[in-house]
């Protein structure tokens, strides 16, 4: 097959010492807990810094930035978290076929996804100040901004197909 052999697949080996399930369930626990502490204070530290840098509409820009981010995430999501169940039971089986095929057909929603979400950007990017509130200042600086973040998640959804394989 073009996309490789599973038996290229890296494997553990029976020889050397295995961490322990409860060992490594505790260590991910802790090091998730972490990153979740750590960027919720990291989070509590910046926006007081950006607002007094940046101002209150602004800021208000980034905030919107991030929610368009997140709503455009919820293209890709659910098609990703199937591809990584899927996936691992067709691996799990060694039905290298079958695995491809999951690839391939992911990859394809992937791209009518990001095809959608490149649409919905560049429509609501030409319309943005009719839809938001934006002081004139910042108006088509946040048009650019919305149309490039478009952009930009739009260039990134078909490769989360190797992500979901990656989880």
């Amino acid at each position: 097959s073009s996309y490789g052999r599973l038996s290229m697949l890296p494997r553990v080996d029976p020889l050397l010492p295995q961490p322990s399930l409860k060992r490594r369930i505790i260590k991910n626990l802790f090091t998730n807990y972490l990153t979740t502490f750590l960027g919720l204070a990291l989070g509590f530290m910046l926006v007081p810094f950006l607002i007094r840098k940046l101002g209150n509409d602004a800021y208000g820009l980034i905030v919107l930035a991030e929610s368009t981010i997140a709503f455009f995430e919820m293209a890709s999501v659910s098609v990703r978290m199937a591809l990584s169940r899927y996936a691992t039971v067709a691996l799990a089986r060694k039905d290298e076929e079958e695995f491809v095929g999951y690839l391939a057909t992911v990859r394809y929603i992937l791209l009518g996804s990001a095809l959608a979400v490149l649409i919905i950007g560049a429509t609501l990017s030409h319309f943005f100040n009719q839809i938001f509130t934006v002081p004139a200042a910042y108006a088509e600086q946040s048009r650019t901004l919305f149309l490039l973040i478009s952009l930009a998640f739009a260039s990134v959804i078909p490769n989360m197909v190797y992500w979901s394989v990656l989880y």
